[in-house]
């Protein structure tokens, strides 16, 4: 079989008797074989040649104008389901595909989180189902096309390409969408804004890629994430000890700042000091910790240029505090108000 003679599309045979499982036989598709590297692989090694990322992209708009008059959906567009060949693509992958004679049913899944629409869900299955992850797409192989190293300070390639589930659950806190709409370029602040503003529509109502991106409307700008980090009445006096690198896409501090972590603490213990990493400031503080900083009444020596270092008042032993901790201990100090202005803190604070 063949999907209508798509030059996009892998033939394969339906299976009644697929696989067995637990006495139980279950269809599957049987494709025949496609070569070429995953869409993810693709940009990577085509990064150097600006050239080849824009025949991409206009491959690729070619190719959902292509499935939208045919009528057809694949539903689950990402990384691991499309593949490239001398700059053409070709999709595998069919279980969660929309034809038309399936109108009136529900989905059986709802794609790969960090190219969908976080509004879709299974009663959304329709031609219009690939419009979303389209743009999405199209957006980062163009902005791949003129700036590359937006992959590398957008960590592309790590389950996503530029954009993760977090950017389009919560866009105005968003890295990838602060970085594309604060761009030199106009075409990525325009394509960065454009995705945005479809997360404001119904999954049903994300027009195709034939359509001149025009945004109804005014947009809330995005919030700079390294300036939300922390509440702004604490990170007021921190200066540039939060700054926001050193973090995997997962959130997780590299592994040479956790390194440098356990290094400070062990001068810290020796009597010394050293500045502390700032993706390790960001870290979450164990309860424990958190409870001997309040405990113990400190005085801060410095903070400046992501160095904080702390005396003990008790045992006159420096020690190195994360952020959050010594602001814990700073506020059982009155003289702690001279660092953090009173005016920024809030009101069950200023009692």
């Amino acid at each position: 079989m063949s999907l209508s003679g798509l030059p996009y599309t892998v033939a394969f045979d339906y299976l009644q008797q697929g696989i067995r499982l637990h006495r139980q036989w279950y269809p599957i598709l049987k494709m025949d074989w496609a070569e070429g590297q995953h869409l993810d692989r693709c940009i990577e090694a085509n990064l150097h040649a600006p050239s080849n990322l824009t025949q991409l992209a206009d491959n690729w708009k070619r190719m959902m104008l292509c499935l939208r008059d045919a009528g057809i959906a694949h539903g689950d567009l990402q990384h691991g389901n499309i593949l490239v060949n001398n700059l053409e693509f070709k999709l595998v992958d069919y279980d969660g595909m929309f034809v038309p004679p399936l109108s009136g049913r529900d989905s059986n899944e709802i794609g790969h989180r960090s190219y969908q629409h976080p509004g879709r869900t299974k009663a959304n299955f329709g031609p219009y189902l690939d419009n979303f992850s389209a743009w999405l797409i199209y957006t980062c192989l163009v902005c791949t096309s003129v700036d590359s190293d937006l992959w590398w300070r957008l960590a592309g390639g790590d389950e996503c390409l530029l954009f993760r589930q977090q950017d389009l659950l919560e866009p105005l806190y968003s890295p990838a969408f602060f970085l594309l709409e604060n761009h030199p370029s106009a075409l990525v602040r325009r394509l960065g804004s454009w995705v945005r503003w479809l997360l404001s529509l119904p999954v049903s109502a994300v027009p195709a890629l034939d359509v001149e991106p025009e945004i109804v409307g005014a947009l809330q700008p995005v919030n700079d994430p390294a300036a939300t980090a922390l509440p702004e009445w604490v990170s007021a006096g921190m200066g540039s000890a939060y700054e926001y690198s050193g973090v995997t896409a997962s959130g997780k501090p590299r592994k040479k700042d956790r390194g440098a972590a356990r290094k400070a603490r062990r001068l810290a213990r020796a009597g010394g000091s050293v500045a502390v990493p700032a993706a390790i400031q960001q870290r979450p503080v164990r309860s424990r910790l958190l409870r001997q900083a309040v405990a113990e009444p400190v005085v801060a020596n410095t903070v400046a240029g992501g160095k904080l270092v702390v005396a003990n008042t008790q045992t006159s032993r420096p020690a190195l505090l994360k952020p959050v901790q010594a602001l814990a201990a700073f506020l059982q100090n009155a003289a702690c108000f001279q660092w953090v202005r009173r005016s920024k803190l809030p009101p069950w604070l200023q009692q």
